[in-house]
C-alpha cells in the first residue's frame, strides 16, 4: 500500500486517520511519501497564486515522526525511508543499485552502470519498437557518480553504507564525526546507518557529504 501525506489542506488528524486504517488492513508493506509539488503542474500553479496553502514541512516531519512510530508498534519495520514491513524485492533493487529493466513508455532502466529511458508517448514508444528499440537516451555512470548514488540510496536503508564509502568519496572524517555527533547517524559494525532523526534529512545530509 501506498500512501502520501502534505496534501494542501491536510490536518494532522486526516493523516492520523489515514494511517490507522492503513494498519486495520493488516497489510505486510506500506509506503508513506511526502508529496512533491512538481513545477508547471496545475497543483504548483494552485498554491503558487495562492488559492492553495503552501506546504508546511515542519507539520510533515511530525507526519512522519507519526507514521514511522505507528508502522512500527504494528510491526511494520523500517527498511528504506518511505518505506515499511517485508522488504520489496522490487524497491530494494533500486536502493541497491542492481540491474532492471523498465518495460512501456517512459519506463527507465539501469544495466551495468548505464541508465536508458523510453520514449513518452504510447504512439511514438509503440513504432520506435517496431523499428527496435524504443530508447529515446542513455546516461553511462561514471565511477564517481556510481559511489555518489551507492550513498545517496544506501544511506537511506537500514543496511547503510559501509564506512570506508566515506573515504573513497574524498568526504571529510570531520563532517562524518559531526553528524555522528549530532545523531544523525550512527555507526553498526563496518557501516553507517540513519537514525531516526537522520531520516528527516537524509537527502540533505548527502548534498551536505558531497558539497
Amino acid at each position: 500500500m501506498d500512501l502520501i501525506y502534505g496534501t494542501p489542506g491536510e490536518t494532522l488528524p486526516s493523516w492520523q486517520q489515514s494511517v490507522a486504517s492503513a494498519i486495520e488492513l493488516a497489510t505486510e508493506h506500506i509506503s508513506g511519501y511526502s508529496l512533491i509539488i512538481e513545477p508547471g503542474t496545475k497543483l504548483n500553479r494552485m498554491i503558487s497564486n495562492g488559492q492553495l496553502a503552501q506546504v508546511d514541512e515542519d507539520l510533515n516531519a511530525v507526519k512522519y515522526e507519526f507514521m514511522t512510530e505507528e508502522f512500527e508498534k504494528a510491526g511494520l519495520e523500517f527498511y528504506e525511508v518511505s518505506n515499511f514491513g517485508v522488504p520489496s524485492t522490487h524497491n530494494l533493487a533500486y536502493w541497491q543499485s542492481q540491474d532492471w529493466w523498465g518495460y512501456g513508455p517512459g519506463a527507465h532502466s539501469h544495466i551495468a552502470g548505464n541508465r536508458f529511458w523510453n520514449r513518452k508517448h504510447p504512439v511514438a514508444y509503440q513504432a520506435a519498437l517496431g523499428k527496435g528499440s524504443p530508447a529515446i537516451g542513455i546516461e553511462v555512470l561514471t565511477s564517481r557518480q556510481r559511489l555518489e548514488e551507492e550513498l545517496m540510496l544506501g544511506l537511506r536503508t537500514k543496511f547503510g553504507v559501509r564506512r570506508d564509502l566515506m573515504a573513497e568519496l574524498g568526504i571529510d572524517p570531520v563532517q562524518v564525526a559531526t553528524q555522528l555527533g549530532r545523531g544523525m547517524l550512527e555507526l553498526r559494525g563496518d557501516r553507517l546507518v540513519l537514525t531516526r532523526a537522520g531520516r528527516l534529512l537524509a537527502d540533505g545530509l548527502v548534498l551536505d557529504f558531497l558539497k
